[in-house]
C-alpha cells in the first residue's frame, strides 16, 4: 500500500477534532511519515566531502557501505563531485533519485540533508564497474548458480518487468538479473542499501520506548546510535520528523527530545517483516485490530481518516496508538507518554 499527498487534508481534520496532546503528535506522525515533503531543495555541490573518503580507483564492493569510492555515508554532493549532476528521475516519497545512465549509476538520496539511501550500478555503455567485486567476488555478469553459492538463499525475491531481484538487505546488499537477452541469468545491476539490523533488541513498550529510542532521549545521541539513511523533516515551526525507512523507524522530536516513536513501512519496496518490532503481548505491524483489542480493549480515542487508510485507535493512558490499513491491520505504531485528561 502506498500513501498519497490528499491524507495530509484529513490529518489537519483529525487535529482539529481531537485534543492537542496525544492524538495531534499521532496525527502529525502519520502525515509526515507515510506522504512526500513538499519542494524539496538539493543541496549544494560544493558541500564539503564526508571523512573517509575512499580513493577513486578503489574497486571494492562492500555490502550496506560502498561501491569503490561511492559511500552510503558520504552525501550526494560527494558523488556529484566525482560524476558531476545527473538527471532527475522520478523517486520514492521524500527522496529523489539521480541517473547517470551512461555510467550505469543511481543513486536514491534525501533532498532535506543530501543523505544517501542506496547506490546502484548496472551494465551500462562505457562499463565502469568492471574490476568492482564484493570480498567473496560477485560481481556484474555473474551466473546466478555462482551468486547464489557465495552468497546463500536470499531473504527476498522479487520478480516483473523481465527482471529478478535477490534482496540481502540483512546484509545491505540487493542483486537484479536479466531474465532474457545476452545476460540472462545473470547479474546485470547491483545495489547497496544501508543494512536492515536493529539498533538494540525489537520491544514496544507503550509509553517508554520502541527498541533502542526512549522517549524524551536528546536527538543528537540518536542521530549516532541510529545511523545515516535518514530522511529528516520539518513537521511544525521547531520540531522535526526523522525516519529510517531501513530499520522501519522514526521519531518526532521538539526542543531536540524524542516526544513520538513510530515504527511503519515507508516505502513498498522495503522488505516487510525484516525487523518484527512487537510489543511483549505479540501486537506488532499485520496484527488484526481484533487482536490489538484482545490485549488493549477499547480505544480511548478513534480517529477516522478514510482511504487509503483506516482508523487510527488511541490508548491515551497507555501511551500507545495504531494506524491500521484498509484491511483493518496495524500498518503503524505509535508510542507517546501516557496521558489522562
Amino acid at each position: 500500500m502506498r500513501l498519497h499527498q490528499p491524507l495530509q487534508t484529513e490529518v489537519v481534520t483529525m487535529v482539529r477534532i481531537l485534543n492537542r496532546h496525544l492524538v495531534t503528535a499521532i496525527a502529525a506522525v502519520i502525515s509526515i511519515f507515510v506522504t512526500a515533503c513538499a519542494s524539496p531543495v538539493r543541496p549544494p555541490v560544493g558541500t564539503a566531502p564526508a571523512a573517509g573518503m575512499v580513493a577513486p580507483s578503489d574497486r571494492l564492493i562492500v555490502p550496506g557501505e560502498r561501491i569503490g569510492p561511492l559511500r552510503l555515508a558520504g552525501t550526494i554532493a560527494d558523488i556529484e563531485k566525482l560524476f558531476g549532476p545527473g538527471t532527475v528521475g522520478e523517486g520514492s516519497p521524500d527522496f529523489v533519485l539521480l541517473r547517470w545512465e551512461s555510467s550505469g549509476l543511481w543513486v536514491e538520496f534525501n533532498p532535506v540533508t543530501g543523505n544517501v539511501v542506496w547506490i546502484s550500478v548496472n551494465m551500462s555503455e562505457s562499463y565502469p564497474w568492471s574490476g568492482h567485486a564484493t570480498p567473496e567476488g560477485v560481481q556484474l555478469g555473474m551466473p546466478q548458480l555462482d551468486l547464489v553459492t557465495l552468497m546463500g538463499p536470499p531473504e527476498r525475491t522479487v520478480t516483473g518487468g523481465g527482471l529478478t531481484s535477490f534482496y540481502y538487505d540483512r546484509r545491505g546488499i540487493r542483486f537484479t538479473l536479466c531474465n532474457a537477452g545476452p545476460l540472462a541469468a545473470s547479474v546485470c545491476s547491483l545495489r547497496i542499501v544501508w543494512p536492515s539490523v536493529a539498533k538494540g533488541d525489537t520491544h514496544i513498550i507503550p509509553g517508554q520506548r520502541i527498541s533502542s529510542v526512549e522517549l524524551g532521549a536528546k536527538v543528537e545521541d540518536l542521530l549516532s546510535r541510529l545511523g545515516g539513511g535518514y530522511h529528516m523533516a520539518e513537521v511544525t515551526p521547531g520540531s522535526h520528523a526523522y525516519f529510517w525507512r531501513h530499520l522501519g523507524l522514526g521519531f518526532w522530536e521538539e526542543a531536540g527530545r524524542v516526544t513520538t516513536i513510530q515504527v511503519s513501512k515507508g516505502h513498498p519496496a522495503d522488505a516487510p517483516g525484516i525487523i518484527p518490532y512487537r510489543t511483549f503481548e505479540g501486537v506488532q505491524r499485520g496484527s488484526t485490530a481484533s487482536q490489538v483489542k484482545d490485549v488493549y480493549g477499547e480505544p480511548s480515542e478513534i480517529i477516522t481518516t478514510g482511504a487509503p487508510l483506516g482508523p487510527s485507535w488511541v490508548y491515551r493512558s497507555r501511551g500507545i496508538g495504531f494506524q491500521f490499513d484498509d484491511e483493518e491491520k496495524v500498518f503503524m505504531i505509535v508510542v507517546l507518554p501516557p496521558f489522562n485528561r
